[in-house]
């Protein structure tokens, strides 16, 4: 078989702007890799504390916590305001609904459209589960000051706003949640 055939690699057409950096990327001190190996360990911390007694993967826990905050809500909802891949919200829903933490019904003004709310079984998780994160927030930020923590929240918000207008030009998606 040829593998090459297989993959069709066309770069890309980058258009850089002014004149090429002298600047050298150091993985260690590159935003998005601190950010991105930052949210692995917390998420790896954090669900050892609930994944051992509620048997929830990262994916489900934050469908769980978003399905209460949107409730009732959509596959589509989700997808959008957990910046997840839809295929991944989808198949964390199934297997919520599976073990009775939410439920799923047809929308009465729009047959088109599926309703996901959280079961009272899944409101009691969410509630313990809610109770652990807040504990480990404590635990985490003990070590910022209560003005490092407010300026922490305000940049990560402009990151995610900002990064959010790269992709695709969206408004701001740390919106309110709806209730």
């Amino acid at each position: 078989m040829d593998y090459a055939s297989l993959v069709d690699f066309t770069m890309p057409d980058i258009s850089i702007k002014g004149p090429m950096t002298k600047r050298k990327l150091i993985l260690a001190n590159f935003t998005p890799y601190r950010v991105s190996r930052l949210d692995n360990e917390i998420s790896a911390v954090f669900q050892r504390m609930y994944a051992s007694v509620f048997k929830l993967s990262v994916p489900q826990w934050r469908m769980l916590a978003a399905s209460h905050q949107l409730q009732p809500t959509t596959v589509s909802e989700l997808t959008q305001y957990s910046a997840m891949e839809k295929m991944t919200v989808a198949r964390a829903i199934t297997d919520l609904e599976s073990n009775g933490l939410v439920s799923r019904s047809v929308d009465k003004e729009d047959r088109r459209r599926t309703l996901i709310k959280l079961t009272g079984r899944g409101a009691e998780v969410y509630d313990q589960i809610s109770e652990l994160g807040l504990q480990f927030e404590d635990e985490l930020l003990s070590v910022l000051s209560e003005e490092e923590i407010e300026r922490f929240k305000d940049i990560t918000s402009r990151l995610v706003d900002k990064i959010a207008l790269m992709r695709n030009g969206s408004e701001a998606i740390f919106a309110e949640p709806r209730r």
